[in-house]
């Protein structure tokens, strides 16, 4: 949207001053890219207070979903939550194995799960996991901040997976040049030989063997690095 957002001076972390700064910047964001595009709430962590006071605030804009962290596997907290709003709360990124999202779908604490093909166990755990939240009637938004790979697994995954909502990825995870990535940012631009495209908020499925892709071997050596990341 190119619309940029600052919370304001003197607005604390933790305080109903930074919630509402917070509101404010989403709520600018949602009216600059209109009615046609879905929007979704990073939230953080399940830190109750804060969560119930934005999803609140934040209830009758008709978010696609609003995204809670599971690190601390806190999913009572979350179902809590998920009970006491309408809309969909998504979790899943940093949850391990079908058992950890088996407890979130038997606690109710979300209605979209936030599989990382890369945490949860790769593509064959990944499907075992979107066919279970199918039987609960919870779709899928797998997850993605680890580049052009991981998101092309998670589109073939996408592609045959009956309850599957949408992507969740940064920019430089795409790998499209036609996108204004992060300052610094690299992942996946030139990794490819044929970099994905974005067209109206979707990328075509690759058809080609294995993941759909061929990996550039010169771009990448152009990013190897012996630091951890």
């Amino acid at each position: 949207s190119g619309v940029k957002t600052k919370r304001p001076a003197g607005a604390l972390r933790g305080t109903p001053a930074a919630f509402k700064a917070d509101i404010d910047g989403f709520l600018e964001m949602k009216d600059a890219v209109g009615p046609n595009v879905n929007v979704i709430y990073h939230g953080g962590g399940v830190d109750y207070r804060q969560n119930m006071y934005v999803i609140k605030a934040l209830e009758p804009h008709d978010l696609l979903f609003y995204e809670i962290h599971a690190n601390n596997h806190n999913f009572d907290d979350m179902a809590e939550i998920q009970r006491k709003t309408t809309t969909p709360i998504a979790t899943g990124e940093d949850a391990y194995t079908r058992w950890e999202f088996r407890d979130i779908l038997v606690k109710e604490a979300a209605r979209v799960l936030m599989v990382d093909l890369t945490h949860a166990g790769g593509i064959t755990e990944s499907h075992f996991i979107s066919t279970m939240a199918e039987a609960f009637e919870r779709t899928i938004a797998p997850h993605n901040a680890q580049g052009v790979i991981n998101f092309a697994a998670a589109m073939q995954l996408g592609a045959v997976t009956p309850n599957f909502l949408a992507i969740e990825t940064t920019d430089r995870g795409i790998g499209d040049r036609g996108m204004k990535g992060w300052e610094g940012s690299w992942r996946g631009v030139d990794i490819l030989k044929e970099p994905f495209k974005v067209v109206d908020g979707h990328v075509a499925i690759p058809t080609k063997p294995g993941l759909g892709f061929e990996i550039d071997e010169d771009g990448l050596k152009r990013h190897m690095t012996d630091q951890p990341w």
